[in-house]
């Protein structure tokens, strides 16, 4: 069954009933906002994969005209290098001890040569475009596994179903997860600038830092578990207005 049976049920309560049931059973078909997000998406991953194999030759850009310059400039402008406890800035870049930003230092030395060498100026073009293309790849897959997700389990942990003091807790002990989960790759993808560097220069480094991309999939999970708390916070509010109400009404 698909949205255009769907639409001709006249009744809209049957109607409901009828979505809920094959949209939990899986059934139902992505309308168009999902297929344009999975356009989206598909359409951003052969961009990156273009950029690191076409835009990118011999660890410099093949094409820089004045945007893409102005672009590099502000991420520039924006930067805070070592020490890194001065001028704190939007962004980082800093290679810490991990086997990735070793290789950076074996390739450049340190941050400032890595940042003065045409490789730099691609890196950062790169960082910008993550910067930038931050919230709608989030906001696409929010939208393509709003619904999975339910089938995952969700369910169970969604603030929505709370219905004991115990479920209350489970669902506050779930959050300081998701939290920290958001908080950190919120704060990696918006704020380290070699965090995907590696990548754009060994096509099995690319494949690597796939994990990291995963941390998308927990802010997802934690956007939906917020909306969960929102949802449930809103009802008991408007219950709380409802008997307010009543009781007003009853001493008149």
């Amino acid at each position: 069954m698909g949205y255009e049976t769907l639409s001709s049920i006249e009744d809209a309560e049957q109607r409901e009933q009828v979505h809920k049931q094959i949209t939990s059973n899986g059934k139902l078909p992505p309308n168009r906002l999902e297929t344009l997000s999975l356009a989206f998406l598909f359409a951003f991953i052969l961009f990156d994969v273009l950029y690191t194999r076409c835009w990118i030759r011999d660890l410099s850009l093949v094409w820089q005209p004045d945007w893409v310059n102005a672009c590099i400039g502000w991420v520039h402008n924006n930067l805070t290098l070592p020490p890194i406890n001065e001028n704190r800035k939007l962004f980082n870049l800093y290679f810490s001890g991990n086997s990735a930003d070793t290789k950076l230092k074996e390739y450049f030395g340190d941050e400032w040569a890595f940042l003065a060498s045409p490789f730099g100026d691609a890196a950062m073009l790169y960082h910008f475009i993550r910067v930038v293309m931050f919230i709608p790849i989030l906001a696409a897959l929010s939208i393509v596994l709003w619904k999975p997700l339910r089938w995952l389990g969700m369910q169970q942990i969604d603030p929505r179903n709370i219905h004991s003091v115990m479920s209350f807790l489970r669902s506050c002990a779930w959050s300081l997860i998701f939290a920290f989960f958001m908080a950190i790759g919120t704060w990696g993808f918006l704020t380290n600038a070699n965090w995907f560097t590696l990548g754009l220069i060994d096509q099995e480094a690319w494949f690597e830092n796939l994990y990291i991309n995963g941390l998308y999939l927990f802010i997802v999970f934690g956007i939906r578990f917020f909306y969960g708390w929102f949802v449930f916070w809103k009802n008991n509010f408007l219950k709380f207005l409802a008997m307010f109400r009543n009781k007003y009404r009853t001493q008149i």
